[in-house]
């Protein structure tokens, strides 16, 4: 519902009416119910416990309901969040950076770089992230910046939308100027994608990152924004390069399937390590994904 319609204005006049603490059940509540709607949408007849138990089968049962109520915040943060940034008023954002060493080498290189995002967390937060270390960044996104990201996004900070060729080339010339370009790895669609294990279901994963890397000769740093323990606070995570074979060792094609698949790889190690920080879209593709 738009702000300036009489209906917002006369509903939020209506909540400012009540006591605080009432104000916040009313929240709360609406939180809870918008939670369990994405939830049906997204997961069907599973519970989220189920869910976790299937994809993370080696963790301690102890853990499952603690990791189900940290995925189930985060779903709330991130419904929520966007709406606070665009309320009247300055939202300060509380950022932490971590990966001190893959940060400087990312900040001193002499040459291209490739920053690949996973959708894990908080993705929406991570060019704020990049724009946290003063790293200015092409940003390919599927969908373009929201109101909010532009509002926070300096000008040497571009989002744009991803639409086949056309952004690869933009984004290979970004990186044949020595220019950081970063995209998500998970999704892909099309002859050229290419199928591989995550979290034992069989995915596809486009190869666009690894054809820009073979090109232009660029590193490929994957990172992740997430959200913090219990509060409103973001962490930005950027880890070591992805190791991958030289370029002359094989042909173009396998190239390109290793270096997706190295990258996977490190993906799935960082979100075993961080299951309560799955997205509800995210959990719901792999439960419908084939079994391996």
């Amino acid at each position: 519902m738009p702000d300036d319609l009489p209906l917002s204005r006369e509903l939020g006049a209506l909540l400012m009416e009540l006591p605080h603490r009432q104000l916040v059940e009313v929240m709360r509540r609406s939180a809870v119910g918008t939670f369990e709607a994405e939830c049906r949408a997204h997961l069907g007849d599973n519970t989220l416990g189920q869910v976790v138990e299937s994809l993370f089968p080696r963790l301690p049962k102890d853990r499952i309901d603690g990791v189900g109520r940290e995925i189930s915040l985060c779903a709330i943060r991130n419904r929520f969040w966007g709406r606070l940034l665009l309320g009247p008023g300055r939202r300060e954002i509380q950022m932490r950076c971590f990966g001190d060493v893959a940060i400087r080498q990312l900040r001193e290189r002499t040459g291209p770089a490739i920053v690949a995002l996973w959708h894990h967390g908080a993705p929406g937060m991570a060019p704020l992230g990049l724009q946290c270390i003063g790293v200015p960044s092409l940003i390919v996104s599927r969908s373009g910046p929201s109101d909010w990201l532009e509002r926070l996004l300096s000008k040497d900070m571009r989002v744009i939308v991803h639409d086949g060729a056309l952004v690869l080339k933009e984004s290979l010339d970004r990186l044949k100027t020595g220019g950081v370009v970063a995209m998500a790895i998970d999704g892909g669609d099309g002859k050229l994608a290419i199928p591989l294990s995550f979290l034992g279901r069989r995915l596809i994963f486009a190869r666009g990152i690894a054809v820009l890397s073979r090109l232009a000769g660029a590193p490929i740093f994957p990172a992740i924004a997430t959200w913090g323990t219990a509060d409103w606070s973001l962490d930005f995570r950027l880890f070591d390069p992805v190791a991958t074979p030289p370029v002359d060792s094989m042909t173009p094609d396998a190239w390109e399937r290793e270096t997706v698949a190295a990258t996977v790889r490190r993906f799935e190690a960082i979100v075993r390590a961080t299951p309560g920080q799955c997205r509800l879209d995210i959990l719901g593709q792999l439960m419908k994904a084939p079994a391996i």
